[in-house]
């Protein structure tokens, strides 16, 4: 199976979104089939001040629209501690909305949270890089 060129479309728009938080810079990424119905892409962005998100996606391609399937989206300071990260692993079932939730910080503080949107996460670290800019 192929990957077509619809779902590379949009990892790519995933990228450009998450990427526009600052002056991103999408460093490695990898994309790959799962057969039979979905893919999976796996990438990096830096930002200007040094900080990095990991991100992690598998969508299921069977639909018109890419549903997500498992994510993880691990925002990193620059000496690579945990500012926060999204994710629906399985292993917090006492939260609400499980499985979705937020780790927070160095001491990765979890929450339940709805499943963020690719805008969310881009509003979130833009608000941080904006905070960490010097006053002029």
């Amino acid at each position: 199976m192929t990957l077509g060129l619809a779902i590379v479309d949009y990892f790519c728009g995933v990228l450009r979104v998450l990427a526009s938080a600052g002056l991103g810079i999408v460093g490695e990424r990898f994309v790959s089939d799962l057969p039979p119905s979905a893919a999976r892409m796996a990438a990096s962005i830096e930002y200007e001040d040094g900080s990095r998100l990991a991100v992690r996606l598998v969508v299921n391609t069977a639909s018109d629209y890419p549903d997500w399937n498992k994510y993880s989206f691990h925002y990193m300071s620059e000496d690579a501690a945990t500012v926060f990260r999204y994710d629906d692993s399985d292993h917090h079932p006492e939260l609400p909305n499980f499985p979705h939730h937020k780790h927070e910080g160095a001491d990765e503080i979890v929450s339940g949270v709805l499943r963020p949107t690719v805008r969310q996460i881009r509003n979130e670290i833009a608000e941080r890089l904006t905070r960490s800019q010097p006053n002029d």
